[in-house]
């Protein structure tokens, strides 16, 4: 199955400003990532070990979120500095183009190359530092992972009596569990979608035993125990706003797979859902455009213009630190005018192939 999303999570220190760096990325492969960042003084980097590096998805966001709100009211300057970084940080990824550093970052966690990662990263913060030490732990997700991802986190919320107990609703009780697939960028919540729109989820358990062998007869190439390993493309039949104790609304909504049998979710309302028809098809039939990109080595390769390769770019980052600027500067472009080579053949493949 193909990769959709990468997720970066990072932090940085320099000696030469005395400041600390926490962030993440979030970004579909070949596509320009979200991004959060929290900046403080190196005084207070006590606080940013309160997150880790090694947390998932879900758990670094939530702690994240956290620290920032904790830093941004205890470190003074911290507040200021942030918004300076993250105006700076826009400006350099809006000088690359997002395609290319997204095609750029998910080759390199695709293949699960950190050094790479760390040289396009060092590039990017460069500017702000020219002496930057840098930690990062990166991942590469399906959609249905980190679906299956998001569910699990939202494991503890659901421990709620009035939530719980309308899940448990007899009209409901019995029927396959399912859940989304979560597109975190461009997807919508629950709020946008109207009964009757299409809907796509990967299915958790699939309830009583007439409806698993309903299920297993119907789509036999779907599953894989009693889980789906292929997203299906279902109909949204009925959603209702459930609000637990603590106040947070959940939404409990019933699908239909096509053949009659219904499935239930209690999705968080805060949850991003895929939308697209057209990104579901590309998943289940057909080439990605990601795929194509990954197809910049075969073809320059077949004209004898071959690109940087990712060995390349773990060269440049074990460079002596007395390398001239100027040299680097060169070499960088010259890197990046490779890539635009790519890039250019690749749409003269598609168009004259």
């Amino acid at each position: 199955m193909e990769l959709d999303l990468y997720f970066i999570k990072l932090k940085a220190s320099s000696k030469l400003t005395a400041e600390e760096i926490l962030g993440y990325m979030l970004g579909k492969i070949g596509e320009l990532p979200d991004y959060d960042f929290v900046v403080v003084p190196s005084r207070y980097s006590k606080f940013l070990n309160m997150v880790s590096l090694k947390d998932d998805y879900n758990s670094f966001v939530d702690n994240f979120k956290k620290l920032k709100k904790k830093v941004e009211k205890e470190a003074g300057e911290a507040s200021s500095l942030t918004k300076e970084f993250l105006s700076y940080f826009q400006n350099q990824i809006s000088r690359k183009s997002g395609r290319l550093l997204g095609a750029e970052l998910g080759t390199a966690i695709k293949e699960n190359d950190i050094d790479v990662v760390k040289v396009i990263l060092t590039e990017l913060l460069s500017g702000w530092s020219s002496k930057i030490k840098l930690d990062v732990e990166a991942k590469a997700m399906t959609f249905e992972e980190f679906s299956v991802s998001s569910f699990q986190s939202q494991i503890s919320e659901l421990d709620d009596e009035l939530i719980l107990n309308a899940f448990q609703r007899p009209d409901v009780k019995d029927l396959p569990e399912v859940f989304p697939v979560i597109d975190p960028i461009d997807g919508k919540s629950l709020d946008e979608f109207d009964v009757g729109d299409n809907i796509y989820f990967v299915v958790l358990n699939m309830g009583s035993e007439e409806n698993k062998k309903k299920l297993l007869n119907d789509f036999p190439d779907k599953f894989e125990g009693r889980t789906s390993n292929i997203p299906f493309s279902g109909t949204l039949v009925s959603k209702e706003l459930v609000r637990g104790k603590k106040g947070a609304y959940h939404y409990l909504i019933k699908v239909d797979f096509g053949n009659g049998v219904l499935g239930k979710a209690l999705i968080p309302r805060s949850l991003k859902i895929l939308s697209s028809e057209k990104k579901y098809k590309t998943k289940i039939v057909g080439e990605s455009e990601e795929e194509w990109l990954g197809k910049i080595g075969e073809i320059l390769e077949e004209t004898e213009k071959k690109p940087p390769s990712l060995e390349r770019l773990k060269e440049l980052s074990e460079s002596p630190p007395n390398v001239e600027s100027s040299k680097m500067d060169f070499l960088i472009a010259f890197l990046l005018t490779l890539l635009f080579i790519g890039v250019f053949l690749i749409i003269s493949y598609l168009f004259f192939g």
